[in-house]
């Protein structure tokens, strides 16, 4: 069925805009208001949603892949008067909720526009001119928005710049919801489809035959749920497709069903609000609204909360008993949110409503506003745009809506490649006072190293976060912990990736990644190091290879002393292309998107294409370049030994800034926290400016540099010729503590369970730990030296060359 712009339920049609090479093959591979009706007073039970994301975020359509539309308390604005912070007029209709995440918000019109804005100030931050109306809202997810037009065009933009990564037709009718390595959607002939993120691959389709829009897949437990304009939800395998189950309404459903505490809740066109058992789809209970449902549900503190043509709804969580009913003036198609003990809802002309979650009572409503979209909440302040392209910012009229929290988290999501595995979460007092803090996770699988703490003003505390190495690995697991007190709470979702298959294992820059611990994430490793054998070697004719290799695509990449960049099969080492420079090759490459980047002894710095050799482009340097290449967000850094450090645009090798050490740089950069660490011959290790290149601190240690900072357990791990291995704060560049060798060392280090390895040329590979620098163990390599740099598999055995 072809969904026209008659379909749509917003009544669309008013709207008038719009050497020698040898590789041992480890796979690793306030005006008077009517009263509210109330009836039964519930007992709020704590929402549970085990896929919380940070505070001050609203990623998607309903807030989350759950679509519960709830935020916490400490989200929520505080005081019951409001006041618009601020309102941007626009040039057509906002049919779509705003969506949010790290002070920025992002809002599609029907002009054919999607705009990114200050959430506290509402200042233009970039705008995207798209092909078609934006009717559905965007996702965010791992830093890029996903969205669909009306003339079927399928975008990824940057969330950061507003850039396109890229654009596609697809017949996508509902916002993408994205979980894991997979995104979801439906699509007006009836599809559910899911595909993989970084292929852009189908997955799986599910045929519905019927009509699929505006809707939103839910996502919970390895299940996606959609409803079609049959009537039907159905229940999907989200590694499948596989249907488990589907339940029959008796009219279309328009509307996101909401997950919480093992039940969905949707409503239908037929005015029923069902209450469903999420592992069977049996009903549990049904409430008859007399009207039409096209809302979508907010679920949390033991209530759902809804509304239909003629009325908004609260309902027992648990019995779907009403508890309080409000009847607007207007029609309301628009969905409702939770935000901490307020609700608020729009109606279809004049009003946006808030009301009490406890008793219905009505705080407030703001009126001259006709609106189809639904509202959002992120960090204290609601958003809501309205059909004449409004968009209004409402806050706590003394406040702004802007709250201060006590503390903040890092990382505010954790991936676990594997069970058994040990994560750090790094919690820092941002208030003048003494902190005492509770940790607690609701999974068994998720162990804490500690469950209370204090915390002074202004300090930093580490918790250790592990899970269960009895853990299975065949399905993707999703857990939480939450950190907070009385009066504030944050909450970090904890990831555990299900088993890789040996080809996803890839290491595409030199230490395997941007903090170059030597420590990839992913299934990476052969299952019996014990029975390793050579599977092929490579003669680089004439030169020796010093170059690691990055592998990636079924493909090894290296460079050769013999002025050769070789490209080889993975598993036949057969030659697939070289390409010719003007000197020798000892930085290692880096890969991304497709393109291999390296330096040469020439001067030039190269990006080939990694399919057939072809130089894509080349950047001339004052000197020979030893420094292999770090790529993250658009940007290539490397050193050479002119003295400078270079930051140039990936895609098109312009030169972004570069940064004066005045020293030759033979180091590599590594990258963590928007900070980039690199060492000099000087004996200088530098940090600078991810994003400008300007100087935050540096170290002087006494002898050259000419390994790769490893960071791990928010320090810096590096060797020096002076005999001496460092570790600095990363925040500040201060000591923590050295360990002396006999030698110098070459070799760069591998962090991994708390523990830091590198080897040195006084023929030993040492074990130290990495928070006090006391030496585990050492092992000496029969009177050779160990300039290699060491590596870690995912079943934490260590390799290292002599």
């Amino acid at each position: 069925m072809e969904l026209t712009k008659s379909g749509y339920y917003h009544d669309m049609e008013r709207k008038k805009g719009t050497g020698f090479l040898l590789l041992i093959l480890l796979v690793f591979a306030t005006t008077s208001t009517p009263k509210p009706t109330a009836s039964d007073s519930c007992t709020a039970k704590p929402h549970r949603n085990i896929f919380s994301f940070p505070i001050s975020s609203w990623p998607s359509f309903r807030g989350d892949p759950q679509n519960t539309g709830h935020t916490t308390a400490s989200q929520a604005p505080k005081e019951i008067m409001q006041e618009t912070i601020w309102s941007k007029p626009g040039e057509s209709s906002i049919d779509c909720a705003v969506v949010g995440e790290s002070g920025k918000i992002y809002v599609g019109y029907f002009n054919k526009k999607l705009l990114c804005l200050d959430g506290e100030t509402g200042k233009e931050l970039w705008a995207l001119r798209t092909d078609g109306g934006i009717v559905c809202s965007p996702t965010i997810f791992a830093g890029k928005l996903y969205f669909s037009t009306w003339q079927k065009t399928f975008y990824c933009v940057n969330a950061e710049t507003g850039e396109k990564e890229w654009e596609r037709k697809a017949e996508i009718t509902t916002p993408v919801i994205c979980s894991g390595d997979l995104l979801f959607y439906g699509t007006s002939s009836g599809g559910i489809v899911c595909e993989n993120i970084a292929s852009k691959k189908t997955v799986w389709v599910f045929e519905t035959g019927q009509t699929i829009a505006f809707a939103c897949p839910t996502i919970f437990e390895g299940k996606v749920c959609l409803g079609d304009w049959g009537g039907t939800l159905h229940c999907l395998d989200q590694k499948t497709g596989k249907e488990i189950w589907s339940f029959k309404a008796d009219g279309a459903i328009k509307s996101a069903a909401a997950f919480s505490n093992n039940s969905l809740y949707f409503g239908s066109t037929d005015g029923t609000f069902y209450c469903l058992d999420s592992e069977t789809g049996e009903s549990k209970w049904a409430f008859n609204s007399g009207s039409p449902i096209e809302s979508s549900p907010a679920v949390g503190a033991g209530r759902v909360v809804f509304a239909s043509y003629y009325n908004i709804y609260c309902l027992n969580e648990q019995t779907g008993t009403q508890s309080w009913s409000f009847k607007p003036k207007f029609r309301a198609i628009s969905s409702p949110i939770i935000a901490g003990d307020k609700v608020y809802q729009a109606t279809l002309c004049q009003s946006l409503h808030c009301f009490d979650l406890e008793k219905g009572t009505e705080f407030w409503h703001y009126e001259d506003l006709i609106i189809h979209s639904s509202p959002s909440c992120i960090s204290g302040m609601v958003y809501i745009g309205n059909d004449h392209g409004t968009l209004y910012c409402f806050g706590d009229s003394k406040t702004g809506g802007k709250q201060e929290p006590l503390f903040s988290i890092e990382p505010a999501e954790i991936v676990f490649e594997r069970p058994g595995a040990e994560k750090q979460l790094k919690v820092t007092n941002l208030s003048e006072g003494y902190l005492s803090l509770n940790a607690k996770t609701g999974e068994t699988w998720i162990n804490l190293s500690k469950t209370a703490f204090e915390l002074a003003p202004q300090k930093t505390a580490y918790l250790m976060v592990s899970v269960s190495s009895k853990l299975g690995t065949d399905e993707e697991m999703a857990g939480y912990v939450t950190i907070g007190n009385e009066t504030w709470e944050e909450v970090a979702r904890i990831i555990v990736k299900k088993k890789k298959t040996e080809d996803s294992c890839q290491w595409q820059m030199f230490r395997g990644g941007p903090e170059r611990t030597g420590h990839p994430d992913g299934e990476c490793g052969p299952k019996d190091p014990s029975s390793m054998e050579v599977l092929w070697s490579f003669q680089a004719w004439q030169g020796a290879v010093e170059s690691s290799p990055a592998i990636w695509n079924n493909s090894v990449y290296f460079g050769s002393y013999n002025n050769n960049f070789y490209c080889v099969d993975i598993d036949t080492g057969e030659l697939k292309w070289r390409h010719e420079c003007r000197d020798g090759i000892y930085s290692s490459p880096a890969i991304d998107s497709g393109k291999v980047y390296f330096g040469s002894f020439d001067g030039y710095f190269r990006c080939l294409d990694c399919n057939d050799g072809k130089e894509i482009f080349k950047f001339k340097t004052g000197d020979r370049i030893h420094s292999s290449p770090l790529v993250s967000s658009g940007k290539v850094i490397f050193g050479s030994n002119d003295g400078k450090v270079y930051c140039l645009d990936s895609k098109t090798g312009d030169q972004i800034w570069v940064f004066e050490a005045n020293t030759p740089i033979q180091s590599s950069p590594a990258l963590k926290n928007g900070r980039i660490f690199i060492g000099g011959l000087n004996g200088r290790m530098y940090c600078v400016d991810f994003e400008t290149g300007s100087i935050v601190w540096e170290y002087n240690a006494g002898g050259s540099i000419t390994c790769v900072p490893a960071l791990a357990y928010d320090r810096v791990y590096f060797g020096t010729w002076a005999r001496k291995f460092c570790c600095l704060a990363q925040e500040d560049g201060k000591l923590q503590w050295s360990f002396d060798t006999k030698e110098y060392i070459e070799s760069s280090a591998a962090c991994s369970s708390g523990r830091v390895y590198f080897g040195a040329n006084d023929n030993y590979l040492h074990c130290l730990d990495g928070l006090t620098g006391d030496e585990i163990w050492m092992f000496r390599s029969q009177d050779r030296k160990v300039t290699s740099s060491p590596a870690i598999d995912s079943n934490e055995k260590i390799y290292v060359g002599t």
